[in-house]
């Protein structure tokens, strides 16, 4: 199963939510979930703003070089939000849902520009783009980057040892194994929640390993891994490293978790 960031990120985040809210199904609100949904609005609404203007400022190479960690930011930000709607057990309102789509044809059109400046040479800004605008960017064909040897996976192991060794010692009670470059020496996560996955961001942002080009889901052996596609620059030559997460703990838990609400549905 192969993941991407789908091109209208305002919206995407948010596919999840329910279709009405889950306390009572009543189509009056209570005065708390108005006022859940408003203050939830507001930020969203700062978000949204937030990503069109960051997609507008890049103008030059400062600005380029800048941008794909700020959008990352705004759409983890983005991500949370969505779960927060969910949570309260709202939805976005009809106006707050159009202005997304709106705000999302924007974004594109200020890719499809900064594309044409050629991504203003940076690229780490055209990697972002090419990977989370790829519906957008189709016909934008994408630099061949070779795998990484095992010679430049060790230099790459090497130059991070003492960050392995302290996330290590960080982490011993959720955190095993690595350094991740092989399914073999994959880091073994012990959370059983949703946490699990946003650790493995934090893992990978500790070991400068952030510029994902893609994720798989992979069964082998009776156990489940997260396996990341990454672009790492070694000696100033790109390559294509993985970085493998074994988080069987949180999927069968969170198989159970789906198979009990399946059954409690039927």
């Amino acid at each position: 199963m192969k993941t991407r960031f789908l091109p209208l990120i305002l919206s995407a985040c948010l596919l999840s939510l329910p279709v009405e809210p889950v306390s009572g199904q009543s189509e009056t609100p209570s005065a708390s979930v108005e006022g859940q949904q408003k203050q939830l609005h507001s930020a969203l609404n700062e978000l949204i703003d937030a990503a069109v203007s960051c997609m507008q400022e890049i103008q030059d190479e400062k600005s380029a070089s800048s941008a794909p960690e700020t959008m990352t930011k705004i759409m983890m930000e983005l991500d949370d939000m969505g779960q927060q709607f969910q949570a309260a057990g709202v939805e976005p309102s009809e106006e707050m849902m159009q202005k997304m789509e709106n705000q999302s044809r924007r974004i594109e059109e200020e890719v499809r520009r900064i594309a044409a400046a050629d991504f203003y040479g940076d690229k780490q800004l055209k990697r972002f783009c090419l990977e989370t605008f790829n519906d957008v960017l189709e016909d934008v064909a994408d630099d061949d980057i070779p795998a990484a040897t095992t010679e430049v996976i060790q230099k790459i192991v090497e130059s991070r040892k003492e960050t392995i060794d302290r996330t290590l010692a960080d982490f011993e009670n959720m955190l095993k194994g690595g350094p991740g470059f092989t399914r073999e020496t994959a880091w073994q996560i012990a959370i059983k929640d949703s946490f699990a996955v946003r650790f493995e961001y934090l893992i990978m942002q500790r070991m400068l390993l952030m510029d994902n080009k893609m994720q798989s889901l992979v069964k082998e052996d009776g156990r489940y891994y997260d396996c990341h596609e990454i672009v790492a620059e070694v000696d100033g030559v790109e390559y294509v490293v993985q970085q493998w997460f074994d988080i069987t703990p949180y999927y069968l838990e969170f198989s159970k978790e789906f198979q009990e609400e399946e059954n409690e549905a039927q």
